[in-house]
């Protein structure tokens, strides 16, 4: 469930989002008014390649293959419509900078 804020005071965000990754800890996801997801912090995937789980809210209604960079290279990386974001398991436990990142949902209201 997204936090929204206070009502009485304009945003451009629908909301902020907790995203859990595969060691537990809770990062913060916003959701624009235009269906922009963005992330506010980096990533460490797990063996099995798995970065983080999306809310609901936040997954695309098809798969997504997206760069982000990888210690200091560019890797694609797959958003799936069951939320899962996963990476090739060649790079488990290691930094994936998703901080700053976006991608649009549009495929879910056009």
């Amino acid at each position: 469930m997204a936090e929204s804020g206070n009502p009485n005071v304009r945003t451009n965000f629908k909301g902020k989002y907790s995203v859990t990754s595969p060691d537990g800890a809770d990062h913060v996801c916003m959701l624009s008014m235009t269906n922009d997801v963005i992330f506010c912090d980096n990533y460490v995937s797990n063996s099995s390649g798995l970065i983080m789980t999306l809310p609901e809210d936040l997954r695309p209604n098809a798969t997504m293959k997206v760069p982000i960079v990888v210690n200091s290279s560019t890797r694609v990386i797959t958003i799936n419509t069951n939320g899962q974001v996963k990476s090739s398991t060649s790079y488990s436990g290691q930094t994936h900078y998703f901080n700053g990142f976006s991608f649009n949902l549009c495929g879910n209201i056009y």
